[in-house]
């Protein structure tokens, strides 16, 4: 069975503090678990970014998709 794919949302130039901890959490989570993951930088790829709203209904980072479906925030 192929492993699911992972997918993290985040941003490189978010302002606020809140939004890089729980990036870097969600990070560290996934690290220590061992769960591979694909980061994508919704700062620099406006058509990811596009994506995740349509897909997740939202604009909050970071954002979990597992195989292109979106998971949840945090």
């Amino acid at each position: 069975k192929m492993a699911a794919r992972v997918t993290l949302y985040y941003s490189s130039v978010s302002g606020a503090l809140m939004v890089k901890k729980q990036q870097s959490r969600v990070q560290d989570i996934f690290a220590a678990r061992k769960i591979q993951f694909d980061l994508v930088d919704v700062a620099a790829d406006e058509e990811a970014k596009e994506f995740m709203q349509r897909k997740s209904g939202k604009n909050t980072l970071p954002q979990i998709f597992v195989d292109g479906e979106y998971k949840g925030v945090r």
